[in-house]
């Protein structure tokens, strides 16, 4: 899985998609999400240590997915654990 996650981080057509605000409704935990994948949570680890509020660690991407969600359906077990640690709820269910 971190050998497809890095194919897509060289592409740029993807980087530049995560990149750019509400292009698919990620917050910045979704992309530290993603992210996780190829650095072992370091980004996603920074973003919760700026605390964010429990409505930004629940907030859904466009498609209704909260970081939570991105992290468990990737396969990201540390992530998963850092999110629920700084609030995620894991009740939240997408639309």
């Amino acid at each position: 899985m971190r050998e497809y996650f890095r194919a897509l981080r060289s592409d740029a057509a993807i980087r530049s998609l995560l990149s750019s605000p509400g292009a698919l409704g990620f917050s910045d935990l979704h992309k530290a999400v993603f992210e996780a994948a190829m650095d072992g949570c370091v980004q996603l680890r920074v973003v919760l240590a700026g605390r964010p509020s429990a409505d930004a660690i629940n907030a859904p991407s466009k498609n209704g997915e909260t970081a939570l969600h991105l992290a468990a359906r990737l396969g990201l077990p540390a992530a998963v654990s850092a999110l629920l640690a700084a609030g995620a709820d894991p009740t939240r269910q997408t639309h």
